[in-house]
């Protein structure tokens, strides 16, 4: 994906492959929160990533341990219909 493109609400796909998280200064939750392959929603980017890397919502958990941290060519935006 390209990094312009990404915006905030918009539902998207990861990878099924993801790449690493070495350089990313977020609580362990959130990375352990990543999923390959699955759907999720953007929220915001992550503060002091230079935009590169983003928040994915991947369900309602109160404690936000489903809010994954994610690079924006980790994942795909999903189309309407699909």
């Amino acid at each position: 994906m390209n990094l312009e493109d990404v915006k905030t609400g918009m539902k998207v796909c990861t990878h099924k492959v993801l790449g690493e998280t070495k350089g990313m200064f977020v609580k362990p939750k959130h990375l352990k929160a990543r999923r390959p392959d699955s759907e999720g929603v953007v929220l915001d980017y992550i503060p002091g990533h230079g935009g590169d890397c983003w928040w994915v919502k991947h369900g309602d958990a109160p404690d936000g341990s489903e809010i994954g941290a994610y690079c924006f060519d980790e994942f795909e935006p999903i189309q309407e219909g699909e």
